[in-house]
């Protein structure tokens, strides 16, 4: 009984006891819980630890990602965010030549796609995010902060797909083709919280999204190669089909230079 109370404690949940089968026990179901992807994630991290530990015979069969260097600097991070403190980092992106030392302002994380990332605004007043594994030398300050109440994690990210944000962009309407089987992939795991279905035909589906088409969904849409096409704007299909172009460029170039070789 101790156990349980703790659990639901913890992760702030009910856990009830079915005693017309068997005395099981479940996890109550609630609005707050399916909105929840923390909580979930929780959860599920929690189980499969708890599974493993009955079973540690399982340990080498369960394969997970591996994530980068950063993850160190976690425990950090949360803290500095729960006591609203600055933290002062030495970061270097792929982009820069020089390691540059700053202060910000953590105001969440976000984790995509293997790496880490502490959304925050900088001295010069702007709300970047940070890769966790582009950090050196992170250092919690006594100087305190305050977020702005206009500040909500999820809003931030709303119009966009992945972790790079720009206000200039505005969200358009996206229309994209998915061919064969992959549209079952999309139908199951949307690309994008907007993703609405407006025509299925036999061997494809069309999809609409209301999204700012950063670099970042670029990317994604690039991975499902010949069996996605984007519809409209013109402007986004233009995009897309530049980067195609340059993609066939290159290996059309390795091509040729190969067979003149062989041919020599």
């Amino acid at each position: 009984m101790e156990n349980r109370r703790a659990i639901e404690t913890l992760f702030d949940i009910n856990i009830i006891c079915d005693r017309n089968n068997g005395g099981k026990y479940s996890i109550e179901q609630s609005d707050e819980m399916n909105k929840s992807n923390v909580l979930n994630w929780m959860l599920s991290s929690f189980m499969l630890n708890n599974m493993l530990i009955d079973n540690p015979e399982l340990k080498l069969r369960i394969l997970t990602e591996k994530i980068p260097s950063g993850q160190k600097d976690l425990n950090l991070f949360f803290e500095a965010m729960r006591d609203k403190l600055k933290v002062e980092i030495k970061y270097k992106s792929f982009q820069q030549e020089k390691e540059l030392c700053i202060e910000i302002e953590p105001y969440c994380f976000k984790l995509f796609k293997q790496r880490g990332y502490i959304v925050a605004r900088n001295s010069l007043n702007k709300i970047r995010t940070y890769s966790l594994d582009r950090m050196n030398d992170v250092r919690i300050t006594k100087n305190h902060y305050t977020i702005p109440r206009t500040f909500k994690p999820e809003e931030h990210f709303k119009n966009f797909y992945g972790i790079y944000v720009d206000d200039k962009l505005k969200p358009c309407e996206v229309k994209i083709k998915v061919y064969d089987d992959k549209r079952n992939y999309v139908e199951s795991l949307p690309l994008h919280h907007s993703q609405i279905e407006i025509e299925k035909k036999e061997n494809y589906s069309v999809f609409s999204y209301n999204i700012c088409p950063t670099v970042d969904f670029i990317q994604e849409i690039l991975i499902f190669g010949d069996k996605m096409e984007v519809l409209s704007p013109q402007s986004f299909r233009k995009e897309i089909a530049e980067t195609v172009k340059n993609m066939y460029n290159r290996y059309s170039t390795k091509i040729e230079t190969k067979n003149n070789k062989k041919k020599t």
